[in-house]
């Protein structure tokens, strides 16, 4: 034993031996983390069934049976019933505008008052000029049943037989105001005309106290007199210058004096 001790300390420094000792102890304590915890896998799993994804769809539409009618004279409107239909599945905001009306100041559409009574119930959501209408509908998922009614703003001779066109566009998008998405639109023609009628034969017309078919004034014994286009030659009779009182023509004229369209009684 005393020669191996003395081997040992031949080759050793025992200077060295405390570094020794602390490498040692550090790697004891990394092996014992590395091999002292037991790895483990927990696993659970859970399943839903009867999943199903469908995508919205927005389609609108714009229909209507007849035209606007009929021609508008200064007593009658002209009526047209519009249909806005949601076709799609889901819900939008919608807006009605009219477009591409005709725009020189002497066409009928700059003189016609549009009046537009949302699901026809009686009460005007719009009222004004036709050119400048536009309305918008939130949350729209049905069927709407519009009344347009157009009349004239002003009622001289001088818009008769004219015609006014324009389109009606439905414009249909997501709610939300959303700045990309879903969108439709919809454009319907439309045609307005107006009949022929004279300023005599409105005056005449009124002076008879009678109605005609059109629905104003008219004369007995004809037919339609704003609305047929024929003039009359029914001579001045405006207010300022009624007819004369028929002359009376007696029986034996030889002993009658007639003095302002009045027949006198012969004397003896």
């Amino acid at each position: 034993m005393k020669k191996i001790s003395e081997k040992i300390k031949k080759y050793l420094n025992w200077n060295y031996f405390p570094y020794a000792l602390i490498i040692f102890f550090i790697l004891l304590v990394i092996i014992c983390n590395l091999v002292g915890n037991t790895l483990a896998v927990v696993l659970d799993r859970e399943k839903s069934s009867k999943n199903v994804f469908e995508a919205g769809t927005l389609d609108l539409s714009i229909s209507a049976e007849a035209d606007f009618s009929p021609k508008v004279v200064p007593e009658q409107a002209a009526e047209r019933k519009i249909k806005v239909k949601n076709e799609g599945k889901s819900t939008f905001d919608y807006e009605l505008e009219i477009i591409n009306a005709s725009d020189p100041d002497d066409e009928l559409c700059g003189n016609l008052k549009l009046g537009a009574d949302w699901q026809d119930d009686g009460n005007d959501e719009y009222n004004g000029d036709l050119r400048d209408f536009i309305f918008n509908i939130d949350n729209y998922s049905g069927e709407d049943q519009w009344k347009f009614k157009a009349e004239l703003k002003d009622t001289s001779a001088s818009w008769s037989d004219k015609k006014c066109e324009f389109d009606i566009i439905a414009r249909g998008k997501q709610r939300n105001n959303l700045s990309q998405g879903f969108s439709d639109y919809e454009i319907i023609h439309n045609v307005i005309e107006s009949d022929v009628w004279t300023e005599e034969l409105r005056v005449f017309s009124a002076q008879a106290g009678t109605t005609d078919e059109a629905g104003g004034a008219g004369v007995a014994g004809t037919e339609n007199l704003t609305g047929a286009g024929e003039v009359l030659d029914v001579g001045d009779n405006s207010p300022e210058n009624p007819p004369s009182e028929p002359i009376i023509t007696p029986e034996n004229p030889e002993n009658t004096e007639q003095l302002d369209g009045e027949a006198q009684t012969p004397t003896e």
